[in-house]
């Protein structure tokens, strides 16, 4: 039975384990990147105050590159 974990980091840790042939016998149940602590233990926003692309006209989508 291969040991169950979850990632919360950044792309490289989830790499460590990708790496070797099946997860190197762990079993990568997820995998969270790229968050701050703070942002994941906080309640979601609202969809009236998240930023759209179109918030930024000046960042010649950036998004779609």
């Amino acid at each position: 039975m291969k040991t169950k974990v979850k990632i919360l980091g950044c792309c490289i840790s989830r790499d460590t384990f990708g790496m070797f042939d099946s997860d190197g016998g762990f079993d990568v149940t997820r995998c969270v990147t790229n968050s701050h602590l703070v942002s994941m233990c906080s309640p979601q926003l609202d969809t009236a105050y998240r930023c759209q692309e179109t918030d930024f006209p000046e960042s010649r989508h950036y998004f779609q590159r």
